[in-house]
């Protein structure tokens, strides 16, 4: 996947923060469990998040805006949908400092627009697949790590 290098940059800013503030333990799911548990919620996230209000915003967006160029209303809509998943994260962060918060927010949103970048150049699956590899990473590896070490 030519995208790995983003996954690994997101991932490690994640660390970093969680190294710092210390995630929740029920932020992550326990290996064996966790090789079934976070495929079933990456596909329900990439739906919840990304394909139902893009395709909503899209069609509103589109018929609203008749006269402007597509492409326009595809990055616009982008940015929109990009906010809505950091948002929803943040939201469980109100006893962190601001500075947690923001790295969060900022990373989530970046990480959500290459996922849409990816899905309008490739579909579906390598949005869906870009996910798992950072929940790989994110939650299996790093998660099992910090349950030993931090709790």
């Amino acid at each position: 996947m030519r995208y790995i290098w983003l996954i690994i940059l997101f991932v490690s800013v994640a660390m970093v923060v969680d190294l710092h503030i210390v995630y929740p333990a029920d932020m992550n799911i326990l290996f064996p469990k966790s090789l079934l548990f976070y495929p079933v919620i990456a596909f329900f996230v990439e739906i919840v998040f990304h394909v139902l209000p893009l395709s909503l915003l899209l069609a509103i967006l589109t018929f609203i805006f008749k006269a402007v160029h597509f492409e326009k209303i595809v990055w616009g809509c982008f940015i929109m949908v990009a906010t809505i998943e950091p948002t929803y994260q943040v939201l469980f962060m109100d006893t962190y400092p601001t500075w947690a918060m923001a790295t969060t927010w900022v990373n989530l949103f970046l990480f959500n627009m290459v996922q849409l970048f990816i899905f309008k150049q490739n579909g579906f699956i390598s949005m869906f697949l870009f996910r798992i590899i950072y929940y790989m990473f994110w939650h299996i590896l790093w998660g099992h790590f910090c349950l030993g070490f931090f709790f």
